[in-house]
């Protein structure tokens, strides 16, 4: 009897095993996110020809990360998701009493159908910046009272 319960325990874990991996590998082709990071949208600006959306955004990634601001450039039919930055990653250089106005800097400009101009803050510590993404040129300046209020 006690080999018989052992049997259907150990099937039992060999199946859920089986359930786990197969869901872990077949989530990133089903467009799963299992990721504890989110994006906060801060704005979103549409190209002139409105084929394309610059979004900006806060991210955190769970309780003991710090927040990064982040600028993607989607398919404007497109929803913005938790996905991590295209074109632009920055993150805070300043304490969090400043109000993460660095931040909250980023702001994104067309000044043509395929061209963006973004501008930060100078503070501002850079992980990412693309110049060119598809057929779309982005430029960059940098300004201490972009985005603030």
């Amino acid at each position: 009897m006690a080999a018989t319960r052992n049997s259907r325990k150990r099937a039992t874990y060999n199946w859920s095993r089986l359930a786990v991996t197969a869901l872990l590998i077949a989530c990133p082709f089903a467009g799963c996110d299992l990721s504890p990071c989110t994006n906060e949208v801060m704005s979103e600006n549409t190209s002139p020809d409105g084929a394309w959306k610059a979004v900006s955004f806060l991210r955190t990634c769970g309780a003991i990360s710090s927040y990064t601001s982040g600028l993607s450039i989607i398919p404007a039919g497109e929803k913005p998701s938790n996905a991590y930055a295209n074109v632009l990653v920055f993150g805070d250089t300043t304490p969090p009493h400043t109000g993460g106005r660095i931040l909250k800097s980023l702001a994104a400009t067309w000044v043509a159908r395929d061209t963006l101009l973004v501008t930060y803050d100078p503070r501002a510590r850079l992980g990412l910046q693309v110049t060119v993404y598809k057929t779309i040129f982005v430029r960059y300046s940098t300004s201490a009272k972009s985005g603030q209020k």
